[in-house]
């Protein structure tokens, strides 16, 4: 039932609900009058209410930040001012990924396998792979010639941003 719950939380908060009651399970069929497990069933409720868009905006936005002397990548929401090596950061620009941007996605060993088309050299790679659901932010870093793929658990409902460093620029995508 775990799995049913992290998805359905995902769910909620994908669609801009939030939750404003106690989740209950409603075991409607099971061993006491079924045999076969595929036809037990449990119907989950989970009161939400609809959350206003402006909140939504306001305070749930995720920005990514990223030194440009250090590389080093920070994920915030809302409002925030942060250094890193004695420079105030801005926020990345984040855009739609394109096509070329886009990773192929496979299952390996229960987890998630993201593979990117990208030359990760020491003038163009990509510096980190965020990914943003409703209960965490998972940031994994990458570095100038390694290998463009990411291992991660299965995180139903995340959004997935990819932070890339040309020279002096950085911006983001969203996948």
């Amino acid at each position: 039932m775990y799995q049913h719950y992290v998805d359905a939380f995902a769910y909620i908060a994908q669609k801009g609900y939030k939750i404003v009651g106690n989740p209950r399970a409603n075991y409607v069929d099971g061993i006491w009058n079924q045999s076969d497990p595929e036809k037990w069933l449990t119907i989950v409720q989970i009161p939400v209410e609809q959350v206003q868009e402006t909140k939504l905006n306001a305070t749930n936005r995720l920005k990514l930040y990223c030194c440009p002397k250090c590389g080093e990548v920070a994920v915030t929401y809302g409002h925030a001012s942060l250094t890193c090596c004695s420079s105030p950061l801005q926020p990345i620009p984040i855009k739609k990924a394109e096509q070329h941007e886009k990773p192929t996605i496979s299952e390996v060993d229960g987890e998630q396998l993201l593979e990117f088309n990208n030359p990760m050299t020491k003038d163009f790679y990509i510096a980190a792979v965020v990914f943003d659901r409703y209960d965490r932010v998972e940031v994994v870093r990458l570095f100038p010639e390694q290998e463009a793929s990411v291992h991660v658990p299965m995180l139903a409902g995340a959004k997935v941003f990819v932070v890339y460093r040309q020279q002096d620029s950085v911006w983001g995508v969203r996948l």
